[in-house]
């Protein structure tokens, strides 16, 4: 039997701590056959970003670059497509993105999901074809959308019962 090997060019390492605590430490000296992996401050794991303070702002920073630039894409289609094929865009390329380890991500602060909630409040625009003065709700409310938090809520709930009915370990 073969084991996996890693190698030392693709791996990478992270000292995880408060900030506090990040400044008494020096970096990480790892080595694999004689080479030194790379420090860093952030790293993609799994479709996540984690950070050296196990902060959510580098994750909520990529989703709202990621879905930005399809709500850009959106908006340039807007005129070719009807409601029906818009709503079935946006879900198609963004829900996965909201969706994808939302339990985890969605510790972050107020601000942070106060923005992804925007983002999502603008593509609902989008979609609607509404202009601003438009609650938030409303707009979720017309397109059967959950705001963050009660999706967040969702995701904990669902995983609570599967885990509590065996379904999950």
């Amino acid at each position: 039997m073969k084991y996996m090997k890693l190698n030392p060019n693709k791996s990478k390492c992270m000292l995880i701590g408060t900030s506090k605590k990040l400044k008494q430490q020096s970096s990480l000296n790892i080595y694999i056959h004689e080479t030194i992996l790379k420090n860093v401050d952030a790293h993609k794991l799994m479709g996540i970003y984690i950070n050296k303070n196990l902060k959510w702002n580098v994750p909520i920073s990529y989703i709202y670059n990621k879905i930005m630039s399809r709500i850009h894409l959106l908006k340039c289609l807007t005129f070719y497509l009807t409601y029906d094929m818009k709503k079935l865009f946006y879900n198609a390329y963004n829900m996965s993105v909201f969706g994808n380890c939302c339990p985890v991500w969605a510790n972050g602060s107020n601000s942070e999901k106060s923005k992804v909630n925007n983002i999502k409040k603008r593509a609902a625009k989008i979609i609607l074809k509404r202009s601003n003065g438009n609650s938030a709700v409303s707009l979720f409310n017309e397109l059967k959308w959950l705001s963050f938090d009660n999706r967040f809520n969702y995701h904990i709930r669902v995983m609570t019962y599967k885990i509590l009915n065996g379904h999950n370990p």
